[in-house]
């Protein structure tokens, strides 16, 4: 019993120095100052964001090769003032049984985006089981406000021969923007994706870049960095935030069944 206790607690002591080297990392991609205020209205912060960053948390479990754990996100916004705010913390919500058998692009999951400071649920991100086949049963995720079940958007992923692209649309289902990713992907370098408006593809108005980390090699954690369109409304951002996180499902978790 006394060396089960002890393990319990080494064991509790290296994940929390993961999640302390995570904190720091977070920190230093969003500047050498970061801040954790009290959130009245996360959307008026969105209004005034210009970039935003999605940082996976590590999980020792993970990190050991165990099992395959719920994923965690944290989400921090650049203002347009230089100011530098932790803003959500997302958590996966799906079945362990579809986690170990199926890939991480597949499963079925749901997503509570709750406030930094409180841990209050402000959203939620629902993506059905997609047995994703070329142009079949292609993946996506819809997007609602907690409060008022007023859904803000939803993101697809349609089927295609070489540049992984993702399509936003805002509360009215009409298409927003446009992600499309380049064609080849060096894990030692940034692989970014460029954001168009859909009747415009040949001039970029903001960017994904899933950034190459040492804690993406060693510890199975993905960073992006969002530099959102000028016209983005709190709304397109909380959509494109969501368009993110089911990139890394998709295309970046390490147990992944790409199609």
């Amino acid at each position: 019993m006394a060396y089960n206790q002890q393990y319990s607690s080494q064991q509790m002591n290296t994940q929390q120095a993961l999640n302390n080297e995570q904190a720091v990392l977070t920190s230093n991609f969003v500047g050498n100052q970061m801040f954790v205020k009290q959130i009245s209205n996360p959307l008026e912060i969105l209004a005034d964001s210009t970039q935003a960053y999605i940082v996976q948390e590590m999980n020792l479990i993970e990190v050991l090769g165990l099992c395959d754990v719920p994923n965690q996100y944290n989400v921090a916004v650049v203002t347009k003032s230089g100011q530098k705010l932790m803003l959500f913390k997302c958590i996966e919500n799906s079945g362990c049984c579809q986690r170990t058998f199926c890939g991480s692009g597949q499963i079925a999951f749901n997503m509570d985006v709750n406030l930094y400071d409180t841990g209050t649920k402000f959203a939620d991100l629902d993506k059905p089981f997609s047995c994703a086949c070329c142009c079949c049963c292609r993946p996506e995720m819809t997007c609602k406000y907690t409060s008022n079940e007023k859904v803000f958007g939803k993101v697809t992923e349609p089927f295609t021969c070489c540049k992984p692209t993702y399509n936003v649309y805002d509360a009215n289902e009409q298409l927003k923007y446009i992600v499309e990713f380049g064609c080849f992907n060096c894990a030692c370098c940034d692989y970014e994706a460029n954001i168009y408006k859909p009747d415009n593809q040949d001039q970029a108005i903001g960017t994904v870049i899933k950034k190459a980390t040492a804690a993406d090699f060693f510890f199975k954690t993905t960073t992006f960095e969002i530099v959102f369109p000028n016209d983005a409304t709190p709304d397109d951002k909380m959509v494109l935030i969501s368009d993110v996180l089911l990139i890394d499902y998709r295309m970046f978790e390490k147990k992944s069944a790409k199609t």
